[in-house]
């Protein structure tokens, strides 16, 4: 009996039951639990594919399952109420074993084999309803966002408000670094620019063709009015689409190279990052981050129909990139890489350079964008 006691009290503590059967790495569609079973197993049969694979005991992969859930979900009892004249534990959604197993966990797990399922579902302990961890309070991107909107809305009543006003704001900066959103790019990739002028006007120039000097420097996505930027894409047709190119009789056009290595803040990443798995001890608490960054990708991304007001969130934004922040390393940005709101999955650039940093020769070592002459080309509209 004491034995008995001894393993149901185990059981409870951690979990699940014992079971002893050996599971290999391609029986879970999981990157997270392949590399854990890869790691730990050796080469052996599988009980559930029956493949000679790298394969180890299902009750250690059930360990990882179940500690991997407890960063995520706990146990109904003692944080939800309950009121069994409203049928169970109120004010949140819960969800029995078979629910988590089947529903909640095996949409990360990604199990096709019904006879390794039904092993985990047998083996986790059937006494403990699930629900989200701090079931009542809001997640973490919830809350992100949420802080977001209160800065977009603080920003368009006070506008003067300084950027270091806004935690919100390095609470981004900070997630786009570790998700690995800060690239370097080559000295030998350029940005197209476009400029819209009258028929008769002719441009050949860097300083006419680059960023404008700030007298003429227009507010735009992630610049105030008078404050002189870069903004290019790469290629012509996205910059045609960028500046509205029908509204002009005629537009220039050229390319534009950077003097050095440029170090840039690219957002247009966000939508290609895999989602990060329930069971990556070393990244999960990046996952809702990556649900955060998602929406405010797309949030930055919307056309603004001309409202400058609606700018001042990703103007304010830039400001804190280009002034404040710092890369872990403590080394500054050189500009932001975004997707076009004109044409879907197109590239633009926001360079944090103005009109002085524009250079007519390459071996210009002062300046920071050079025109390469040979790529300027005018239209007529």
């Amino acid at each position: 009996m004491g034995y008995w006691k001894n393993k149901l009290a185990e059981w409870e503590q951690r979990g699940y039951k014992d079971i002893n059967t050996m599971v290999c790495h391609c029986c879970f569609g999981d990157y997270a639990i392949k590399n854990y079973i890869k790691l730990h197993g050796e080469r052996q049969k599988c009980d559930y594919c029956h493949k000679v694979r790298k394969s180890c005991s299902l009750e250690k992969v059930i360990g990882l399952i179940v500690g991997s859930a407890n960063t995520e979900y706990e146990d109904a009892t003692g944080c939800m109420g309950y009121c069994s004249k409203e049928g169970g534990f109120i004010g949140a959604d819960t969800f029995d074993v078979y629910d988590f197993v089947y529903d909640v966990l095996n949409q990360e797990m990604n199990i096709e084999n019904e006879e390794l399922l039904k092993d985990i579902y047998n083996t986790l302990d059937d006494s403990v309803t699930w629900c989200d961890a701090d079931p009542y309070g809001l997640r973490l991107h919830e809350s992100d966002f949420l802080e977001w909107k209160e800065y977009t809305d603080a920003v368009k009543k006070n506008p003067s408000r300084s950027v270091t006003s806004y935690p919100i704001l390095q609470k981004v900066a900070n997630y786009l670094e570790e998700l690995n959103l800060i690239v370097l790019s080559s000295k030998s990739h350029g940005f197209y620019r476009s400029r819209g002028h009258e028929r008769h006007e002719t441009f050949s120039t860097a300083k006419a063709l680059g960023a404008p000097p700030a007298n003429n420097a227009t507010a735009n996505r992630f610049s105030q009015s008078g404050q002189s930027m870069f903004y290019g894409a790469y290629d012509i047709e996205t910059t045609l689409a960028e500046i509205n190119a029908t509204n002009y009789e005629a537009v220039t056009s050229a390319m534009f190279y950077p003097t050095k290595r440029l170090l840039l803040l690219d957002l247009t990443k966000i939508k290609s990052i895999k989602w990060i798995s329930l069971f990556d001890a070393e990244r999960r608490d990046l996952r809702s981050p990556l649900v955060f960054l998602k929406r405010f990708q797309e949030a930055i991304s919307q056309p603004v129909n001309g409202v400058e007001e609606e700018y001042l969130p990703t103007q304010l934004f830039s400001t804190y990139l280009r002034t404040i922040f710092k890369t872990e390393h403590g080394a500054q940005l050189d500009g932001i890489l975004y997707e076009s709101s004109k044409i879907p999955d197109k590239k633009c650039c926001s360079l944090f350079f103005d009109n002085n940093d524009m250079a007519d020769y390459k071996n210009n070592k002062f300046k920071k964008l050079y025109i390469d002459k040979d790529t300027i080309t005018k239209v007529f509209i």
